[in-house]
């Protein structure tokens, strides 16, 4: 894994393609789109780490963001046309009550310009050649809503720190909190400082990233696919056991040495080998731990990943 600060003015898969470059391997991806205006934590995934993208995708995000009031635009941002102007004038007090509102679940209808897929066609295709669909409305959640900052009078830029679940679109946060208070608003800048385990302070700049692979340093930058998914409880496999499961055989509970945590049913599990690599990924067919009795030949997991 490799955590890389973006820059304004390009796409997520841009700076995937100049790292694709720097490291002269094409197994790159990443685990979560910035729009081009955005800047911050772009979580990248090398070689075979790919795998992991379905494990990080639903990692909890956190932006500093910022919305001006007053005015509508078709994309609700500032790259947008313009749809409406009116003055607005907020307070403190007032812009927190209305960010009650939007505290916990929410439904969001996803904008033209996302990557959500309709019939088969991400919208953003759809919206370059000016047509516009109908979408339904999702369920996501505000964990954190907090009001930083409130300047100008009558189109006030209102700097807020949201902290969300996957799927949550900033963008139309700031216009649905423009709506309810009867003024509209776009967003005007956005900035992600944290995705999952992944923080701002410990990501770098692709100039960096493309320094330290000149210097044959970047191993200092580059995270173990172990330590990506640390909040995933561990088992420690029996030596003689690693190679079974590479193949597909189901985990069962006289392979295992021990683990990290009480583990529950349908919860995914990394599996490490002696030398405390993650070799795979499994999903636990039942709830158990090393302080409970099970027959060693039961099944208690099925590898979902593996790294071979």
């Amino acid at each position: 894994m490799l955590i890389v600060n973006k820059p304004a003015g390009i796409t997520s898969h841009d700076v995937v393609e100049r790292v694709r470059k720097i490291l002269k391997i094409r197994r790159v991806g990443h685990t979560g789109t910035l729009d081009p205006m955005a800047t911050g934590v772009l979580v990248l995934c090398i070689g075979r780490a790919t795998k992991l993208t379905q494990f990080l995708q639903s990692d909890t995000k956190e932006y500093i963001a910022e919305m001006r009031l007053g005015i509508r635009t078709d994309t609700q941002d500032s790259t947008g046309k313009i749809l409406s102007e009116v003055p607005c004038s907020i307070t403190p007090g007032k812009m927190e009550k209305i960010f009650e509102e939007f505290r916990g679940d929410v439904w969001q209808v996803p904008p033209m310009t996302s990557a959500v897929k309709m019939g088969g066609r991400p919208l953003y295709k759809l919206a370059s050649r000016g047509r516009e669909v109908k979408r339904p409305r999702r369920r996501v959640k505000i964990f954190e809503l907090e009001l930083l900052k409130i300047d100008g009078d009558d189109h006030p830029r209102v700097k807020f720190r949201v902290k969300c679940s996957k799927g949550a679109y900033i963008r139309t946060l700031c216009a649905d909190i423009g709506e309810a208070l009867g003024c509209g608003a776009y967003m005007s800048g956005l900035t992600r400082i944290s995705c999952g385990n992944f923080h701002l302070d410990s990501a770098l700049a692709v100039e960096k990233v493309e320094k330290l692979a000149e210097e044959n340093r970047l191993h200092k930058a580059i995270i173990p696919m172990n330590k990506a998914l640390e909040r995933y409880p561990f088992v420690l496999v029996k030596g003689d056991f690693k190679e079974k499961i590479l193949n597909g055989v189901p985990l069962r509970a006289g392979m295992i040495e021990n683990q990290s945590q009480f583990i529950e049913r349908n919860q995914f599990i990394r599996l490490i080998d002696v030398q405390k690599d993650l070799f795979a990924i499994a999903k636990a067919t039942t709830t158990f731990s090393d302080r409970v009795q099970i027959d060693p030949a039961r099944v208690i997991a099925k590898p979902v990943r593996v790294f071979s």
